[in-house]
């Protein structure tokens, strides 16, 4: 293998699921994690091609002579980085205690110590972490070695559960984001991936912090209908009530798109309103949780709203109300509970004057 398989995390269509990229592949611009490629010397071809060949006794002998200890190849691969890639142990234990760097990164600005977390290999985490390796150095984008214990997987979840502690234990930032604003918090709700989000939230990883267009993981929780994740996310913290660029809150998630599936999620948005959400906060373009709820047809979370007091008469900027809108969709069912909600709120707002006038 000449380089690495990066990974490059499942980007969702339009913007309700975070795009993922692939790391760059550009140089970082420091030059001590990531050094110009140099012409190769042949100690230098020999010591990589028994890395890469299983020659651990080869490679152990140019170590001991202390050839090319840091040298990179043209990928930018140093004798570290190869020997976590080809997972020899034996090989690394050798550079580490000869002094080689440990956090110099190839082009793509990957770390040792981030591909070693990127193949789930925890012991050899553990070797680099024990040598000082820094768990937020961050590639152009903006990965750590944090978020990729975050990435989608079938298996190996309990590796990953673990080196996101050891992680932690050494310093990584819980609430590091990449360039787009994503932290490991927002990934895990992303990939689904419950154990290391618990993790991040038992070492008090701000479930408040969104993504660059102000998406937090409890608006991602609630649209991918996680109501674990929007429970726990509540419990530590997370504002109902906070809005992305848009102008949506949670509750808003709850009916914002209408072709995500139709499942109920009138028991998400009555967990929101529970925990405070406002019911008639209103989006950049003027639109409430309810009268979006009419917009997408969406019956279930129409009478949690209207359950929780919403204002029935309350409309658009320009004044076009849930009703009139159930008019325009010939919604028969919505126009009937709204009629009534609005003779009911209207009463007692009229009620309510009459006491100010005549207490």
């Amino acid at each position: 293998m000449n380089a690495f398989k990066f990974i490059t995390l499942t980007c969702c269509a339009l913007t309700l699921v975070a795009c993922s990229q692939a790391p760059s592949k550009k140089p970082l611009s420091n030059p001590s994690q990531s050094a110009p490629a140099v012409k190769l010397s042949d100690e230098a071809r020999q010591f990589f091609h028994a890395i890469k060949t299983g020659d651990t006794q080869t490679a152990l002998n140019y170590i001991q002579k202390g050839e090319a200890l840091n040298v990179q190849d043209t990928f930018g691969h140093t004798g570290i980085l190869l020997a976590v890639d080809y997972q020899n142990p034996e090989v690394l234990k050798a550079l580490i205690e000869k002094g080689a760097s440990v956090d110099t990164a190839n082009k793509q600005g990957w770390t040792p110590l981030m591909k070693a977390v990127d193949i789930h290999q925890t012991d050899m985490v553990k070797q680099l972490l024990a040598a000082d390796a820094n768990p937020n150095t961050p590639t152009p984008q903006g990965w750590t070695a944090l978020h990729l214990t975050s990435k989608p997987l079938r298996n190996q979840q309990k590796r990953y559960v673990e080196i996101a502690q050891l992680l932690i234990d050494h310093g990584a930032f819980v609430n590091q984001t990449r360039q787009d604003g994503v932290t490991p918090l927002y990934l895990t709700v992303v990939n689904n991936r419950i154990d290391v989000f618990n993790t991040l939230l038992a070492a008090k990883a701000n479930p408040n912090i969104g993504r660059a267009d102000g998406r937090t993981p409890l608006m991602q929780a609630t649209y991918d209908y996680r109501i674990d994740m929007v429970k726990a996310l509540l419990k530590a913290g997370a504002n109902p009530n906070e809005t992305d660029r848009k102008g949506l809150s949670a509750l808003h998630y709850t009916v914002h798109d209408p072709k995500n599936p139709q499942q109920d999620y009138a028991d998400i948005a009555q967990i929101l309103i529970d925990h405070g959400a406002d019911v008639n906060l209103r989006t950049a373009k003027g639109d409430s949780p309810l009268l979006m709820s009419v917009k997408n047809n969406r019956p279930d979370v129409f009478v949690a709203r209207l359950n929780a007091k919403a204002d029935a008469g309350l409309g658009t900027f320009n004044h076009w109300t849930p009703l009139m809108q159930a008019i325009q969709d010939q919604n028969t069912p919505m126009i009937n509970a709204l009629v009534k909600v609005q003779e009911r709120q209207q009463k007692n707002a009229d009620n309510a004057l009459l006491q100010k006038i005549n207490p």
